[in-house]
């Protein structure tokens, strides 16, 4: 089964459910035409999508266990190209969200948003292999929250050198996704447990993780 997705576009489609307008800073391929229109006739401002017109877009192909385990192959496609900020579009974001994309984006929107006084929750997931401790460190410094699930929080750790209480020291919030067991939001000054609602059945859990975002 082929599905529209990638990180902006399922994180951007739940924030518009939620009643917000949000905005795709992305770049994508040749065939992306009917997703564009797909989302905008959502409420998702896609100006800032720039259009890579010799790649396709990048796409995943994910294979599915019994037990929502996952094993994923990425095609990056026009993801190879870095996405467009206009300052003053951006200027405009009440937050921003900074999702697995394009690895150099990763590294410098962080920046950009914090000279802008763009509040941004970050979020490297897919691309921790590719980022440095010392990327990590920079962006997660300028962050209002740290999110991840168990295994990549470890990762970051690692990565940083940082527990978690150099983690809270330079982010607000440290968010961690616990699958069916729910999630764990940290302050410096308390701990949440957010438990988890037990659905009827999983009918797909590709996307669970953006959806929370």
């Amino acid at each position: 089964r082929e599905s529209f997705g990638g990180t902006a576009g399922n994180i951007a489609y739940n924030l518009e459910l939620l009643g917000h307008r949000p905005a795709v800073v992305a770049a994508a391929g040749h065939d992306v035409a009917p997703y564009r229109r797909w989302l905008m006739r959502r409420g998702v401002d896609c100006r800032a999508v720039r259009s890579v017109d010799d790649q396709p877009t990048a796409e995943v192909t994910i294979i599915t266990d019994r037990d929502d385990n996952q094993i994923a192959g990425f095609y990056v496609g026009a993801m190879r190209a870095r996405a467009p900020l206009p300052v003053a579009f951006a200027r405009g974001a009440l937050y921003a969200i900074v999702a697995p994309g394009n690895v150099v984006d990763m590294r410098t929107l962080p920046a950009r948003y914090v000279r802008l006084g763009v509040p941004y929750l970050y979020d490297p997931g897919q691309q921790l292999p590719v980022l440095t401790g010392a990327d990590l460190r920079r962006a997660i410094r300028g962050a209002d929250g740290l999110v991840s699930n168990d295994y990549e929080l470890s990762l970051v750790q690692r990565k940083t050198g940082w527990a978690l209480p150099q983690l809270l020291a330079a982010a607000r919030l440290v968010i961690t996704t616990l699958g069916p067991k729910g999630s764990v939001v940290r302050t410096g000054r308390q701990v949440v447990r957010v438990l988890a609602v037990t659905p009827r059945r999983v009918a797909d859990p590709t996307g669970a993780g953006d959806a929370y975002r």
